[in-house]
């Protein structure tokens, strides 16, 4: 039996987490996207910004940044430079801020993938523990009177659901959690910027 007669077999419950693997499908892929989409040049303007700083330049650091603008590290810096005459705390919140939206941008999705992770290996053992039932309903129903290969069938065909809300489950989480360290290195890139443009706030000030 291949593996697509063994998928129509799992019933309703199973249909349910199909499409659930479908949906998490889509938000991986979309996300992905999203976050290889200037992941090439993130480094580049890093370095660049760093330069700059030490240089003291925020005309050419200003200039940097709207060049750069399809990033989120460079849209979150040029708030701060365009404030830069503000007191540290000023900047600071201001780019705060900025960075707080553009991490929202980065989770979209994130809590439909973490409840599908959840909810898909309990929706399998539902549709086992159904099975199951009516498997011994079966078995009340004739009295007692089925022999081993009956038992066995039905059985097997629940438990068809828990293998396949586990195995949707399990690769869920483990892109799910592929996909927050990418955002947790955006977070450090963020406080680094942040970090930089406040500490050559303060030199400037002393």
């Amino acid at each position: 039996m291949n593996l697509l007669a063994l998928l129509l077999k799992s019933g309703i419950v199973g249909y349910i987490i199909i499409l659930l693997s479908i949906v998490a499908i889509a938000i991986i892929i979309e996300r992905f996207r999203y976050f290889g989409k200037s992941a090439k040049i993130t480094n580049e303007f890093i370095n660049l910004y760093e330069n700059y700083i030490e240089e003291g330049n925020m005309e050419e650091l200003e200039s940097l940044c709207r060049k750069y603008l399809v990033i989120p590290e460079a849209r979150i810096a040029i708030y701060g430079i365009k404030n830069s005459n503000n007191t540290k705390g000023v900047i600071k919140e201001i780019m705060t801020t900025t960075a707080y939206d553009e991490i929202k941008m980065f989770e979209k999705g994130f809590d439909w993938l973490s409840t599908i992770a959840s909810v898909a290996p309990l929706l399998g053992f539902l549709g086992t523990v159904a099975g199951m039932i009516q498997a011994f309903m079966k078995i009340q129903s004739l009295g007692g009177t089925v022999n081993a290969s009956d038992l066995a069938g039905g059985i097997w065909v629940a438990l068809i659901t828990t293998a396949l809300g586990l195995t949707v489950g399990i690769i869920t989480l483990f892109f799910y959690n592929v996909l927050v360290a990418k955002l947790e290195r955006k977070i450090s890139n963020f406080n680094q910027l942040i970090s930089l443009l406040l500490t050559f706030k303060e030199s400037k000030e002393e």
